[in-house]
């Protein structure tokens, strides 16, 4: 089977930014064979408000958001889709059920060599800690990676490095990660651990000991 990022157009004739499967077992036009990006980057995919703006040529062709966070079937396994900046939201990673692979599928290219490509390869990483499944990256330009349920690198191809990374599928965590399961658990604790911390300074610096 074969993952592949491509540009559809769907039945209204509008066009998705796409991941379709591939593969022997079932047709490509499937309903679970095709993933349709849902978090579009505003002015790069699509202009807000496009519709009530005068150059509607520009503002009309734009990506069409998918409905949303989806598991895709590809060789017996269930794969969940991340599109370009997707992959930095936690919340998508498990959001249609514990995949059994994290697939992230972006260009990188407009970044250049700066530091851009790699901290986006570093979040993606750290779906797959959150979901304790491996993940694997295709970037055009790098960077390109394999991780495993920890999150860390088996393989890697670096910015401008071209190359085929083959590596065989670790296995994800047979009882998820507490993040999981909370996606949000993480960003809220450590939000209410800097209120708390912020709390003990102010009464710190409100004490006699301080005037």
């Amino acid at each position: 089977a074969a993952l592949v990022g491509t540009p559809r157009r769907g039945d209204d004739g509008r066009i998705r930014n796409s991941v379709v499967a591939f593969g022997p077992d079932a047709p490509a036009d499937a309903p679970q064979r095709i993933y349709d990006k849902h978090h579009l980057v505003p002015f790069g995919e699509y202009v807000p408000f496009g519709e009530w703006l005068p150059f509607g040529g520009l503002a009309g062709g734009g990506f069409v958001e998918g409905p949303g966070p989806a598991l895709l079937e590809a060789a017996g396994l269930r794969a969940a889709i991340l599109i370009c900046y997707e992959a930095i939201f936690p919340r998508y990673a498990g959001a249609a059920g514990r995949p059994d692979l994290l697939v992230n599928v972006t260009n990188d290219a407009w970044f250049d060599d700066s530091p851009g490509p790699r901290q986006h390869a570093v979040a993606a990483a750290y779906r797959a800690i959150e979901q304790g499944v491996p993940l694997v990256r295709a970037a055009n330009t790098g960077v390109s990676l394999v991780t495993d349920a920890r999150g860390a690198t088996l393989k890697a191809l670096d910015f401008g490095e071209r190359g085929v990374v083959d590596v065989r599928r670790p296995p994800a965590f047979t009882t998820p990660p507490p993040a999981a399961a909370a996606p949000l658990a993480i960003p809220v604790g450590l939000a209410l651990f800097g209120v708390a911390l912020a709390a003990v300074a102010r009464r710190r610096l409100n004490s006699p000991c301080f005037k």
